[in-house]
């Protein structure tokens, strides 16, 4: 969501500005981000105004899948998330290449994921890039993010007509540690989920950021709309046993891709909440969905590592 404010450029116009800054002596730089003056948009990164985007082409809508394919780079894409409450699944596949990817709304950013082959993926650090794809091709990542910042990257800002062929500027800067990188043991890890809450309009712009910094970089991404996660009746903790009939509490699965809402499978999320902001707490459980009773355990980072169907 836009936020109205006063501000002031270096320039006539924001199409002529370098800068946006927060006081008319044009002093103090204002936050990173985009402006818009109802006409063009553009994103500032430093300090420093990046590439003229014509609206409405700003931001992409929800529910939408996009592949991209490049050199080294920082790739950005927002989507707009309307006005639904709820959970925001976001699923993305690295393909081969690893790549760093983190998600934002407002002030939130999430960088956990599942993904689909082998489960949790996260940075030891909350809002750094994570890093996941396949070992095997792994380009010394650690060895890059311990000696960063990694700066003069080139930015590509996606809109509605795709990534520019040249990049809108070469201002990126990654920050980071070996300890941001999750990479799966010789094989591709699939589509990851990453789930971002949303529980207010205060902000309805997602900001997807995918590092590529292995010379090369592939990956799809698929940014669906917010929407209450499905629940499933479920025991208390400790209580895993097939003949149990009562089911007092309700546990919220977001289902990984092509995964059926209400039917919880192995490396899904599991929340408290319908809104996915409250991780369940581990243990282990039975669950009663439509699609059968199970047995189920659930891990310390609200991830299901374990399934069993009941007889």
């Amino acid at each position: 969501m836009s936020v109205p404010g006063t501000y002031y450029l270096n320039g006539p116009n924001l199409e002529t500005a370098t800068a946006v800054f927060d006081d008319p002596a044009l002093t103090i730089c204002a936050a990173d981000g985009f402006y818009s003056d109802g006409v063009i948009a553009r994103q500032q990164i430093n300090c420093l105004l990046t590439a003229i985007q014509t609206c409405p082409n700003c931001l992409l809508p929800c529910n939408q899948t996009i592949t991209a394919s490049g050199s080294t780079g920082l790739y950005e894409v927002s989507f707009d998330s309307a006005t639904d409450l709820g959970a925001i699944i976001i699923y993305f596949n690295a393909q081969s290449i690893p790549d760093g990817i983190r998600a934002t709304l407002g002030s939130a950013t999430v960088n956990e994921l599942t993904a689909i082959t082998d489960g949790y993926h996260a940075s030891a650090t909350a809002g750094n890039y994570t890093f996941i794809g396949n070992s095997l091709n792994d380009c010394g990542l650690a060895a890059q993010l311990n000696a960063s910042p990694i700066t003069n990257l080139d930015v590509f800002i996606y809109t509605q007509a795709g990534f520019p062929a040249l990049p809108d500027s070469n201002t990126g800067v990654v920050s980071g540690t070996g300890t941001d990188v999750s990479l799966s043991s010789g094989t591709n890890p699939n589509y990851a989920t990453l789930v971002v809450p949303k529980i207010n309009n205060d902000f309805t712009t997602v900001l997807v950021e995918v590092a590529g910094l292995c010379g090369a970089t592939g990956w799809d991404l698929e940014v669906n709309c917010a929407r209450e996660l499905t629940g499933t009746p479920i025991t208390t903790v400790g209580t895993s046993d097939c003949t149990e009939t009562v089911f007092p509490d309700t546990v919220y699965v977001a289902p990984n891709r092509n995964g059926t809402d209400g039917c919880p499978e192995i490396n899904e999320f599991a929340f408290a909440d319908s809104n996915g902001v409250t991780k369940y707490p581990a243990g282990l459980y039975t669950i009663n969905p439509t699609c059968g009773k199970s047995r189920i355990t659930i891990d310390a980072n609200g991830v299901i590592v374990a399934i069993a169907a009941c007889p």
